[in-house]
C-alpha cells in the first residue's frame, strides 16, 4: 500500500523559500568578504561556502551571481596568479600551469594565461634570473656540489633539464 503526500500548503513553500533566500544572502556575504580580502576562482568560493554548510544548491546560485556580475573570474584570476608569482617567487611556466588547475582553473584557461605571459616574459629569462639568485647562494661552493644544487634548486621550481643544462653551463662560465 502506497501512502499519500501531504500536499505542502502555501505557507510552508513560502516559508522554504523565504529560508532558501536568507541561506543565499549569508552565503554572498561570505564570498563577498573572502573576494574582498584576495582574488579567488570560483572553486576556492563554492569550496569555502561547501565548509560552511550550504547545500549545493546555494552555492552554485552564489557563485554563478558572482560570476555573471564579474566578482569571480577565472581568466583574471589566472593572469594576476601568473603575475605575482612571478614577481614574489619565479618559476616554471609549466608549474605555475599545474598550480593554477590545482586551484580550479580549467585547463584551457591556465594554458591561455601561461601563453600570453610567456609571450611577455620567456622561460629562460625567468630561469636565468632564478639561477643569478641561486648563485649567490651557491656561489662559493666547489664546482661540482654548487652544479648539483644548481640543478636541484632549478629543477624545484621547475624547469626542464635542457633549460638548466644550458644556463648552468653559461653560469659556470659567465655568472
Amino acid at each position: 500500500m502506497r501512502r499519500r503526500r501531504k500536499q505542502k500548503s502555501p505557507r510552508s513553500s513560502s516559508f522554504s523559500s523565504e529560508a532558501e533566500d536568507s541561506q543565499v544572502e549569508a552565503a554572498r556575504q561570505i564570498a563577498l568578504r573572502l573576494l574582498s580580502r584576495s582574488m579567488r576562482t570560483g572553486r576556492e568560493i563554492e569550496e569555502k561556502l561547501a565548509s560552511r554548510g550550504f547545500s549545493d544548491t546555494v552555492v552554485d546560485t552564489v557563485t554563478e551571481r558572482l560570476k555573471s556580475v564579474g566578482l569571480i573570474d577565472d581568466s583574471e584570476y589566472a593572469g594576476a596568479f601568473i603575475r605575482t608569482s612571478l614577481k614574489l617567487r619565479p618559476r616554471s611556466y609549466r608549474l605555475l600551469r599545474t598550480e593554477l588547475i590545482k586551484k580550479g582553473v580549467s585547463p584551457g584557461i591556465a594554458e591561455g594565461a601561461v601563453s600570453e605571459s610567456s609571450h611577455s616574459f620567456p622561460e629562460t629569462s625567468i630561469a636565468r634570473e632564478v639561477l643569478k639568485k641561486a648563485f649567490l647562494r651557491y656561489g662559493k661552493l666547489p664546482d661540482r656540489e654548487r652544479r648539483r644544487k644548481l640543478f636541484a634548486f632549478l629543477g624545484r621550481r621547475g624547469f626542464s633539464l635542457q633549460t638548466i643544462s644550458e644556463l648552468v653551463g653559461e653560469g659556470e662560465q659567465g655568472v
